[in-house]
């Protein structure tokens, strides 16, 4: 067994689910990469404003290149795991039920928990000393409004999660209501008894298309959850 202390090392990005997990898991390093994309450049000013910033180990790692048109960078997850455990043994990892990326599923956790196991055999060649190497999901089985209910229930700052955190950077001073990621946002507040006109620019009840209906009921759970949702909204059940 180490002697050294174990060191909690999360992957950062600056969404809903990052900041309720930085409250949560409360880690000792931050990382947040550079990776140099359109949305990645907007979650770096976003972050710029938070107030927690100069805590924030920023890693400069362009991958823009390999950015697919469905805004998908293959191995992403493996990449930044491999680095974060330059930093410490237990890296955390923001994923949900919904996630379908095999980079956010058990299998994937296993087998990268075996490489930095396996190099950390070689401890003169590594610069961290603790063992073992761990990827933790805590969000993996919760949807968002699971996330975020387990934030309240922490005693976060939920005032201070919708002016910090983003989920969408197609709006400008808000976000636009019309993607999915703001659906599913909307979806998490709304049955966590928590006000929606004041962050998007559009009604997400309303404005999201066919096709990001279609997408979300892929999720399974998750699209039962909008549809209570929706009717909590509309005043057709009560809360």
């Amino acid at each position: 067994m180490s002697e050294h202390k174990p060191t909690k090392v999360m992957l950062f990005s600056g969404g809903m689910d990052s900041y309720c997990m930085k409250h949560i898991v409360k880690p000792d390093v931050l990382l947040f990469f550079e990776l140099a994309t359109e949305d990645n450049r907007r979650e770096m000013i976003n972050l710029a404003e938070m107030p927690f910033f100069k805590d924030v180990k920023i890693i400069h790692l362009p991958l823009a290149d390999w950015e697919m048109e469905n805004k998908i960078i293959p191995h992403r997850n493996s990449i930044l795991a491999l680095i974060a455990s330059n930093y410490g043994n237990e890296i955390y990892l923001g994923a949900t039920a919904g996630d379908t990326t095999k980079d956010k599923d058990y299998v994937f956790k296993s087998q990268i928990e075996g490489m930095l196991n396996y190099f950390a055999l070689d401890s003169h060649k590594t610069p961290v000393k603790a063992y073992p190497f761990t990827l933790n999901m805590p969000f993996k089985g919760l949807s968002k409004a699971g996330i975020l209910g387990r934030f309240i229930k922490a005693n976060g700052d939920v005032q201070e999660l919708l002016k910090y955190s983003r989920s969408c950077y197609k709006g400008e001073d808000y976000e636009c209501g019309e993607c999915r990621s703001c659906l599913r946002k909307a979806v998490a507040l709304v049955l966590n008894n928590i006000r929606i006109d004041t962050v998007f620019e559009k009604d997400p009840f309303l404005a999201i298309t066919q096709e990001g209906l279609l997408k979300l009921a892929e999720r399974g759970e998750e699209f039962l959850e909008y549809e209570r949702a929706k009717d909590l909204h509309f005043g057709r059940i009560k809360k």
